[in-house]
């Protein structure tokens, strides 16, 4: 179920005319973007088991900016471990502190996030930024996954960048996340810019490249709630 696409077929698809969107090993299945009359030549060929509709597809124009939620504040607390600093309250509620002791704090794990992009210049990452395995951006096909004003809304990376400091951020006395010395890869597959089902292919194709670098865990706090 883990080789790689017939890239034969790949193109033979393509040259009936579409859009290449996403391409999967897991599922031996490629996405395209093609009209009704390319979709029906390419269910005639010999080698398309099914073709499954999935949406409509277009690119936003990047103009605003979307609105913005202030968290709550926090009371700060104390441990007699590390000084977890306001972060105390929530690691406490799943025991995290007492895995500390134990010493496990996510040193050889190693963790995929998927997410709306990362933003990694905050000093809560000073020691996370050298665990950072690779970065990709599934949605524009780039390396980046902060955020690039010619192609991102503002804040696109922000809510990535909220999940990422949960889990691995390192602040003594202001937060302290339970796996903070995990390494990561970084995966941008959620647009803030609009809900379409072509997000799941980017999601589909992230978490086959990060099992492809060896992810030990995927954390991927978003779900598809537009079209179920």
């Amino acid at each position: 179920l883990d080789i790689p696409l017939h890239e034969p077929y790949i193109r033979g698809t393509l040259s009936l005319g579409g859009e290449l969107l996403g391409r999967s090993r897991w599922l031996n299945a490629v996405s395209v973007l093609a009209t009704e009359e390319a979709i029906e030549s390419i269910a005639d060929l010999a080698y398309v088991y099914r073709i499954t509709p999935v949406s409509t597809f277009s690119r936003p124009v990047i103009e605003g900016t979307p609105e913005l939620v202030s968290p709550k504040p926090t009371t700060v607390a104390s441990s007699d471990v590390l000084n977890y600093g306001s972060s105390l309250t929530q690691l406490e509620q799943v025991q995290v502190p007492f895995l500390h002791r134990l010493g496990l704090s996510g040193r050889g794990v190693t963790i995929a996030m998927l997410d709306t992009g990362f933003k990694l210049d905050h000093v809560a990452f000073d020691s996370l930024r050298t665990r950072v395995i690779a970065e990709k951006d599934f949605i524009n096909g780039d390396d980046g996954t902060a955020d690039d004003l010619s192609q991102d809304f503002p804040g696109q990376h922000n809510h990535g960048t909220e999940t990422l400091s949960t889990i691995g951020g390192y602040m003594p006395g202001e937060l302290i996340g339970p796996a903070y010395n995990a390494h990561f890869i970084l995966a941008k597959t959620e647009t803030i810019s609009f809900e379409q089902q072509v997000e799941e292919d980017w999601w589909v194709q992230a978490a086959e490249w990060a099992d492809s670098l060896g992810a030990d865990i995927i954390s991927s706090s978003l779900g598809y709630n537009s079209w179920y």
